[in-house]
């Protein structure tokens, strides 16, 4: 099916009757069909009719509701309703404003900066890791040449966006479980060794998706300063609604808003005199940038439009302890490697073997290679050294997603081929 080619004609108004000239054709119906006479046919499908809601008050922006009153207990599919948001204009990044000395000041004391982050993994998570053996790193359509890159200890599918990434939706993006589509470019860390250890029991003892090679690293952070992101955030928020006898309706409304986010950097990318830089610098520098759920739910990044179903949002309960790197973790920030056997972490190489005890095959830890390999494998790989390189040319990887899974009611979701997200975002 190809996508409908936009007319140059303006976007119908709020309550036009006027239909939407986006077409697609539709697929046929299917040619085994029992009553001899049927024939093949072939139906035009329409995009739908658009109506741009105006609200006069920034603090109710739903397109479909004028009541804020009837928002209450509504709820839509996730593939009915849709917001997208988007960095714009002058985007800054400062060091030196009194935010950034303040949050500077508080390393330690108040968690603010722990001086080591903490990543559990395990060998089907969906993430390559230089520590996990590259024929169970994930593939993905969306990204078919994807590769561990010189210097990354873990890295994601999503290839990092900056505009699109850091806003409230993309963020949120990474709190979806099991969602394949516009794969996640954050990669989750805990700020203590507790909540690590509890999501590797987790993944031993619990997850539906078994790991019998389940693994901690230390992370660290010592090479971060604090630093604010300014910019004006688009948000587009559209609704699809079914008309009986009429059609699809979609209602949309854009939000324009100043979001001031903080984040944490590598100290190499403030310039001597403190000045500001752009993100087209920060990138060039292939600098790590890590944030704080904690800090973000403190920013006026979680100001922005919420959605019916008011869940797997930043503001959700829980996740204070979570950080997250955008892209990848560079190989050199990796401090500690801490195999979990099922029943003990082993904070020091011990005398004996360390094996999975409930894995169905033989796997044992090597502490020089720092991964699971089969027994069988041990003595092949015993003249092996592993070869990590500092050097940065990569930037992504791929963080397991959490959440509630929204994937399997959307089955009888529609299949328009159009949304005004990508009109206004592709004419700006």
């Amino acid at each position: 099916m190809t996508n409908p080619t936009p007319s140059t004609s303006p976007a119908p108004s709020e309550d036009s009757d006027t239909p939407s000239v986006f077409v697609s054709d539709l697929a046929t119906r299917a040619k085994k069909i029992k009553k001899p006479k049927a024939k093949e046919r072939r139906r035009e499908r329409s995009a739908p009719r658009v109506h741009h809601a105006i609200r006069p008050t920034a603090t109710h922006r739903c397109p479909l509701h004028e009541d804020p009153a009837d928002c209450k207990g509504v709820r839509i599919g996730p593939k009915l309703e849709t917001i997208y948001s988007r960095l714009t204009g002058d985007i800054r990044i400062t060091f030196n404003d009194a935010s950034e000395r303040l949050r500077g000041l508080t390393v330690g004391a108040s968690n603010m900066r722990p001086s080591t982050l903490y990543r559990t993994f395990y060998e089907t998570s969906v993430t390559l890791s230089s520590r996990v053996s590259k024929d169970t790193h994930v593939r993905h359509r969306e990204n078919e040449h994807l590769k561990l890159r010189p210097g990354n200890a873990f890295q994601t599918v999503g290839e990092v966006q900056f505009n699109d990434n850091i806003t409230k939706e993309g963020i949120e993006r990474h709190l979806v479980w099991n969602k394949k589509e516009n794969p996640s470019t954050w990669i989750s860390m805990f700020n203590e060794l507790s909540h690590a250890k509890r999501r590797a029991h987790f993944h031993y003892d619990e997850s539906k998706r078994i790991g019998q090679r389940v693994t901690i690293v230390e992370i660290s952070t010592a090479d971060l300063i604090a630093a604010t992101i300014h910019a004006t955030c688009v948000s587009v928020w559209e609704i699809l609604v079914k008309e009986k006898y009429i059609g699809w309706d979609m209602h949309y409304n854009v939000t324009t808003r100043d979001v001031q986010i903080p984040i944490w950097v590598h100290k190499s990318v403030r310039p001597a005199d403190g000045s500001s830089i752009t993100p087209d610098q920060l990138m060039a520098s292939n600098a790590d940038l890590f944030v704080s759920i904690r800090e973000l739910r403190q920013s006026n990044l979680v100001d922005g439009p919420q959605t019916h179903s008011r869940r797997r949002t930043i503001t959700a309960d829980g996740h204070n302890y979570e950080w997250l790197a955008l892209g990848r973790i560079r190989e050199s920030r990796i401090t500690k490697v801490i195999p979990f056997d099922g029943k003990t972490f082993h904070m020091a190489k011990p005398t004996s073997v360390v094996r999975s005890e409930a894995a169905t095959e033989d796997w044992v830890f090597d502490f020089d290679l720092e991964t699971w390999l089969l027994e069988s494998e041990m003595n092949k790989a015993g003249a092996l050294k592993r070869k990590r390189s500092d050097a940065d040319d990569g930037d992504a990887e791929y963080a397991k997603t959490r959440g509630d899974g929204g994937e399997a009611n959307q089955k009888n979701a529609h299949s328009l081929d159009f949304s005004i997200i990508t009109t206004i975002f592709d004419s700006a």
